[in-house]
């Protein structure tokens, strides 16, 4: 069986210099922020980007703009389901058939579960709102 859950993920910029993520995960500690996923790239450039979702975005929303860092928020789908019974793949091909194209996906291991996080392409967001909406 699916569940679907409406989330904010954010994509905070850092300088790409060691120590800079263990300095962001002690603010977090201190901020009693607390993380559903977290994802670091180093971009080989002067920045790394990192992407999480906070229990929740509120307070994360709070503290990142009492910081100086750079950050953009887009709104993603979480998909739980049972593990093993290939619903995730009939999922998938129910979004392909209605013409939904997806930017990202991100699987994740969730309480015996499974879990998927899933951003729409942009110009199929409304779509894809309108898919979850009704299942």
């Amino acid at each position: 069986m699916a569940d679907w859950a409406t989330m904010t993920e954010f994509t905070i910029s850092l300088p790409d210099t060691p120590g800079q993520l263990a300095s962001f995960a002690s603010r977090l500690r201190k901020g009693d922020i607390q993380l559903v996923m977290l994802e670091v790239r180093s971009l080989d450039m002067p920045h790394s980007r990192i992407n999480c979702i906070a229990e929740s975005a509120e307070e994360l929303r709070m503290f990142l703009r009492s910081t100086d860092l750079h950050f953009v928020e887009r709104e993603v789908a979480l998909l739980r389901e049972d593990a093993g019974h290939g619903s995730f793949t009939r999922t998938l091909e129910e979004i392909a058939a209605v013409g939904i194209s997806l930017q990202m996906l991100r699987g994740v291991s969730l309480d015996g579960g499974i879990g998927y996080v899933i951003r729409p392409h942009e110009r199929d967001r409304e779509a894809f709102q309108n898919y979850t909406s009704s299942r």
